[in-house]
C-alpha cells in the first residue's frame, strides 16, 4: 500500500500462512492478478487511482461497497476485505450469505453486516470485534486508514499475546504434512536452484 499497490482481491484462498525460516505462522498474499497501481498524492498522502475501466472485478463474498458500486477503490478495498476474511475467521461463514453473486455485491453495498459474536457459535473478545467492525465499515473513511493502523490495533487486544511461538511450533507439530514431506520440499526446492 505504501508504494500505491492495492490487491483487490484479499480472500482466504489468496493468503498462505506459512513458515517462514524459524517464524511460523508467516501470512504470505498470493494471487495479484488483479492488482491495480495508483499514483501517491504528495499533498495529502491519499491515492488517486490510475485506470478507470469500470469493471466489477473480485470476488462477490468479500467486495466492499465502494467497488460493488462500481466506484474507484483504493487500498482500503484491501482493509474491508482483511474484515471479510477475519469475519469468516471468527464464524466460519461469510458476512453475506445470498443465492448469487449480484445479490452478494448488492448487500456489500447496502447491508449492515451483522456483527460477529451474533453469528459465531463461541465468545468473541468486544475489543476484536471493533476492530472487525470497523474494517467493515461501508465509508472507506471510517475504516483504519492503513495496515499499519490495523497492526497497531490489533496489537492491543486483550488477546494479542496469547498464541505464543511455542503454541504455534506446537500446533503445527499436530497439523502439519510429516516432517519427512517437508525435508523432502526442501530438498528439491534446494537441488532445483542449486548451481
Amino acid at each position: 500500500h505504501e508504494l500505491g499497490i492495492a490487491h483487490r482481491d484479499i480472500k482466504p484462498s489468496n493468503l498462505f500462512v506459512v513458515r517462514r525460516g524459524l517464524t511460523r505462522d508467516f501470512l504470505k498474499v498470493l494471487d495479484f492478478g488483479m492488482v491495480s497501481a495508483h499514483e501517491t498524492s504528495e499533498a495529502g498522502g491519499g491515492l488517486t487511482t490510475l485506470s478507470q475501466d469500470g469493471f466489477l472485478y473480485g470476488t462477490p463474498a468479500y467486495m466492499p461497497a465502494e467497488q460493488a458500486a462500481g466506484e474507484t477503490v483504493d487500498y482500503r478495498a484491501d482493509l474491508y476485505q482483511l474484515g471479510c476474511v477475519m469475519f469468516f475467521l471468527i464464524t466460519g461463514r461469510a458476512v453475506f450469505e445470498k443465492k448469487s453473486p449480484l445479490a452478494l455485491a448488492v448487500a456489500h453495498a447496502s447491508e449492515a453486516p451483522p456483527r460477529p459474536s451474533r453469528v459465531a457459535t463461541g465468545p468473541v473478545p468486544a475489543d476484536l470485534e471493533a476492530v472487525v467492525m470497523r474494517l467493515l465499515e461501508k465509508d472507506p473513511a471510517k475504516r483504519f486508514q492503513s495496515v499499519r493502523e490495523l497492526q497497531a490495533a490489533l496489537e492491543r487486544l486483550a488477546c494479542a499475546n496469547q498464541w505464543t511461538p511455542e503454541d504455534a511450533a506446537s500446533w503445527w507439530r499436530s497439523f502439519a504434512p510429516p516432517a519427512t514431506d517437508e525435508r523432502t520440499t526442501i530438498i528439491r526446492a534446494l537441488r532445483k536452484h542449486a548451481l
